[in-house]
């Protein structure tokens, strides 16, 4: 049996999805049961869990022979991560197949230092585990900057001649649910998975452009400005200065790497931007 947290959310929805359409049992977690109306299509074995409260993850973890692994951006993800090897290893659960950040070996960004320090809580623990570490992703284009693309007919970003390998996060799930099928033979394995192509800003906008008939442009403007557009958004500083480490990786080139892994591993080739944003034009 399979536990799939974070089910509410885009990844582990589509997962919770794929394993449902293939007969794979499954237990779906989320944190705020409210959610879980689209859930229960798929299944009837929903759980509400809260990573603070070691206490509400016992009952999930019942049963369970595979944890699927998504845990919120979040100081305390160290401490979330405990949380769950502690229950995972008094259920008898087997092995942890975690979404991770982008191999970023040479320099994490602040996010990635995060993941870090979860990832190797897990590798020093008696449990077996895969680490799924995906390129960042496409549907961030419209969740993160959607606003800006709609009011100010651009992307504004401190990201200069940047070429990223966005992902679709409906990849990522295809990818993870081909894991979940036979987690055995993935077992202490990293898999970095990314996009066929890395694309710069202007081409993304140009891409854009075409899927909704609007004109979309990319302006590449200074840190400061960018922190201050965050900033009158209201968003928290912590996630500020974790966006803004992450678009300065971008721009020193540490997101354009392109793996083989996905079609290697599920043997198809990952959505084009060009796909992704003909499915999301509608919200823009």
């Amino acid at each position: 049996m399979i536990l799939v947290t974070g089910a509410g959310g885009s990844i582990g929805y589509e997962v919770s999805r794929l394993l449902s359409e293939r007969g794979t049992g499954f237990r779906a977690a989320l944190h705020n049961a409210k959610n879980a109306d689209r859930l229960r299509a798929l299944t009837d074995d929903i759980v509400e869990i809260d990573y603070g409260k070691p206490d509400t993850l016992g009952d999930a973890f019942r049963d369970i022979t595979t944890l699927f692994l998504i845990l919120p951006v979040h100081r305390q993800m160290a401490v979330f991560t405990k949380h769950c090897i502690d229950a995972a290893i008094v259920c008898g659960v087997l092995r942890i197949v975690k979404i991770t950040a982008y191999d970023e070996s040479t320099k994490p960004s602040f996010i990635g230092l995060m993941h870090k320090e979860s990832d190797t809580i897990i590798e020093t623990s008696s449990m077996a585990y895969t680490f799924i570490r995906p390129s960042p992703f496409m549907q961030n284009i419209v969740t993160q900057y959607g606003g800006m693309i709609k009011s100010r007919g651009g992307l504004f970003l401190p990201c200069g001649d940047a070429r990223v390998s966005y992902i679709d996060t409906r990849d990522v799930a295809f990818f993870a649910a081909a894991i979940l099928e036979s987690p055995g033979s993935h077992e202490n394995k990293r898999y970095s998975i990314t996009g066929s192509k890395a694309l710069s800003y202007t081409e993304i906008s140009k891409s854009i452009s075409a899927a909704t008939g609007k004109a979309v442009f990319y302006s590449d403007i200074p840190e400061e400005k960018a922190r201050q557009m965050m900033s009158a958004m209201e968003y928290p500083d912590h996630v500020i200065e974790a966006k803004l480490s992450s678009l300065a990786l971008e721009k020193a080139g540490f997101r354009q790497g392109i793996t083989g892994t996905f079609k290697e591993i599920t043997g198809n080739d990952p959505r084009s931007f060009d796909t992704f944003i003909r499915d999301y034009a509608y919200s823009l």
